[in-house]
């Protein structure tokens, strides 16, 4: 059950790093904000590098854990 809590949160968190460029895109080309990539770039990066983790790793974790 942790297993696949784990790799939903990555999947979550994947998206989410995603959807980051989608508000980038909006701000810029529909609302006219003055932004760059490198406002929004720390955001997109802190939500897939641990997303991708939290999939990619989501069995060691829980084996780590469950240990006795």
């Amino acid at each position: 059950m942790r297993q696949k809590s784990l790799a939903r949160l990555g999947t979550v968190l994947f998206y989410l790093g995603g959807a980051v460029w989608v508000l980038y895109a909006a701000g810029k080309y529909l609302l006219g904000w003055d932004v760059s990539l490198r406002q929004f770039l720390p955001y997109h990066l802190a939500a897939v590098i641990p997303g991708v983790l939290l999939k990619r790793f989501s069995v060691r974790i829980v084996s780590v854990f469950n240990k006795p």
